[in-house]
């Protein structure tokens, strides 16, 4: 989130299920922290042994595994509250049927609150489009969010990122 953006939101007395992979388990400690005092948390995680221990203080139930996904499709989604993600691509298009919040990747994070546009991030529900300035609002809904069109806007960008 930019220094204009906003938060995510809390939940209480609901069984969440937190999903991440690799480095964005950095991000998702700290919401697991404000979470875990009136909730029930469920923690995945791949690729993060550096983080083991700070995962388990922020979670009841711990599933490590070196890949999220597969992991995933053992589970019963249906069985939590809420499930919140950050990770790939392909984590966001497997939790979309399940509403899921997941922090969105979206390229060119000016943080100038809604100035250039170079974040816009598409969705669609209802057979209607609408967009979604990720410099304000980079945790956003899977259910709606357009998978493809952030795929295509990361490709985008990816040789000004190698520079």
């Amino acid at each position: 989130m930019g220094p204009t953006g906003s938060s995510i939101s809390m939940h209480n007395n609901k069984k969440i299920l937190i999903c991440g992979e690799h480095i964005a388990n950095t991000s998702l400690i700290a919401i697991s922290a404000a979470l875990q005092h009136n909730n029930y948390l469920t923690y995945i995680y791949s690729l993060a042994d550096y983080l083991k221990n700070d995962i388990r203080a922020v979670a009841q139930q711990v599933i490590p595994c070196q890949d999220v996904i597969s992991e995933l499709t053992k589970l019963n989604l249906n069985e939590f509250d809420h499930i919140i993600a950050a990770g790939s691509n392909k984590l966001l298009q497997q939790l979309k049927p399940y509403n899921a919040t997941a922090h969105i990747a979206s390229p060119m994070q000016c943080m100038m609150k809604e100035i250039c546009g170079s974040c816009l991030q598409k969705h669609q529900a209802n057979g209607e489009e609408f967009y979604i300035f990720s410099c304000r609002q980079n945790w956003q809904n899977t259910y709606s969010l357009d998978i493809n069109n952030l795929q295509s806007r990361q490709e985008q960008n990816k040789i000004v990122k190698k520079i």
